[in-house]
């Protein structure tokens, strides 16, 4: 029996497939780094809006307390080592525990949720997921030398939210970025982590696309990475802050 002509037209070639298979891909390869262009905007605006809803109740506290932000005795020296008291001051004042932490930080790894293993870190420290750079006070109540010490030239840790002469510059807030050494952004080692290393935000390859960071006048902005230093050296394993 033979076939008619038009159910010989209905197939594709082998060729024809190929072509086909061959536009598609070209199509993916154009359109998934837009999509993940906009995946990575939409993580950065998250992020930027915790850190201001961080920041605003960190301001409601000090409009409270004759302008001075929640401080209290250092429990640890890395930027993200804050005392429970003082977290627990800031959430009294409207912040919600999700606002401590970076989309980011938790968004490839479903099954180990850092704001739940980070904030009940120990009775008295809570570990958030950005760097605070509020004071912290030593056994006398005044603010802790040595970590001010491990800050560099031109930056410092506040204590009150006036009297700084160029409070948009200040950082209150940042959304630090680690490196082991003047460059090494990959292998940071973490004590916090399952496999030991810590997880920049916002990477790029090997080096990070830039941090959001909340300042003293009360502004919020996202900053590249080449509007990012070195700031902050705690002396532990060569682990460098940025921001």
């Amino acid at each position: 029996m033979r076939k008619s002509a038009g159910s010989r037209g209905t197939a594709f070639t082998l060729i024809e497939l190929l072509v086909v298979i061959a536009i598609i891909a070209i199509l993916a390869g154009m359109l998934l780094p837009a999509l993940s262009e906009a995946k990575e905007k939409a993580v950065r605006a998250r992020c930027l809006s915790n850190t201001r809803q961080f920041g605003m109740a960190v301001m409601m506290y000090a409009n409270e307390n004759r302008d001075y932000v929640p401080a209290h005795t250092v429990n640890g020296r890395w930027l993200w080592d804050v005392p429970r008291p003082t977290a627990d001051a800031i959430t009294n004042h409207g912040a919600t525990r999700s606002v401590f932490y970076c989309p980011s930080v938790r968004a490839s790894v479903k099954e180990y949720d850092p704001e739940v293993e980070w904030w009940d870190y120990s009775p008295s420290r809570r570990i958030i997921g950005y760097g605070w750079l509020g004071a912290r006070l030593d056994s006398s109540g005044r603010p802790d030398p040595q970590m001010a010490s491990f800050m560099y030239p031109g930056k410092q840790f506040h204590l009150r939210i006036t009297g700084h002469t160029n409070p948009a510059m200040a950082e209150l807030i940042v959304d630090a970025l680690l490196s082991r050494g003047a460059n090494d952004f990959v292998g940071v080692p973490s004590d916090l982590t399952r496999d030991g290393l810590h997880k920049n935000p916002n990477r790029k390859g090997a080096f990070p696309g830039g941090g959001n960071a909340f300042f003293l006048d009360g502004h919020g902005a996202w900053r590249t990475f080449k509007l990012i230093h070195e700031r902050y050296n705690p002396q532990d394993r060569d682990v460098r802050w940025w921001f």
